[in-house]
């Protein structure tokens, strides 16, 4: 049985621990209505999602006259940046889940892509900060998932070990982060990402579920 006090459970945060699509495409339409363009449905805003703010800029744009894709990300981001907690919201059962699993002593992160000042907002705002050991977003390492550096920092700074840590997420940067880092991963099925052909030692449809997982079982 692994020691639960160096295991460390690393959470993405978009489609994981929070459903963030409707600020995004809120973003995306304040810009397109900038350029006199009809609003998209978060649906389709979301089916868009997975290879980062200039490919999604250039896809939600596809129907605009020829434009600065980089100038129109720019303001796409800044926009996002300063309405980044209007409608997001947690998931269903994440904070009871995370007290849970914080009194039965694992550790506690958020791993993220997103720039980590728009990322703290959204856990600061929401009360994911008050659980969490440690926040690594995008911009505190040189690299992004599924890179593991992010991971091994986060290992470092909490003391914990690879072997018996997690990274739960909803995409396939997380599923290759956690082979590249040697943790185990869980795979969430709700979010708006894709697994694309990696392997994953767990999937669950439900941000509860994880009680499951790893307080019930005591998977080690």
């Amino acid at each position: 049985m692994a020691d639960i006090g160096k295991s460390l459970l690393m959470f993405d945060l978009d489609g994981t621990v929070a459903d963030t699509c409707a600020d995004l495409a809120g973003a995306v339409n304040h810009v397109r209505a900038e350029h006199g363009l009809a609003p998209l449905s978060v649906e389709t805003v979301t089916s868009l999602l997975g290879n980062g703010l200039k490919d999604l800029t250039t896809r939600t744009f596809a129907d605009a006259p020829p434009f600065d894709v980089d100038a129109v990300m720019e303001r796409v981001r800044d926009y996002y940046w300063s309405h980044v907690v209007v409608k997001t919201c947690l998931y269903d059962g994440v904070l009871e889940t995370l007290a849970h699993l914080k009194e039965a002593g694992y550790k506690l992160s958020v791993i993220t892509n997103k720039p980590e000042g728009p990322a703290k907002t959204i856990m600061d705002t929401l009360g994911v900060s008050a659980y969490l050991d440690c926040l690594i977003g995008g911009g505190h390492c040189a690299k992004l998932k599924p890179d593991p550096e992010p991971l091994f920092a986060a290992l470092k700074e909490t003391e914990c070990e690879a072997a018996s840590s997690w990274i739960i997420g909803d995409n396939w940067t997380d599923l290759g982060a956690a082979a590249n880092a040697g943790v185990k991963a869980c795979f969430c099925t709700y979010g708006y990402g894709s697994k694309r052909d990696f392997a994953f030692d767990v999937e669950i449809a439900s941000f509860r579920e994880l009680e499951n997982v790893l307080l019930t079982t005591k998977q080690a």
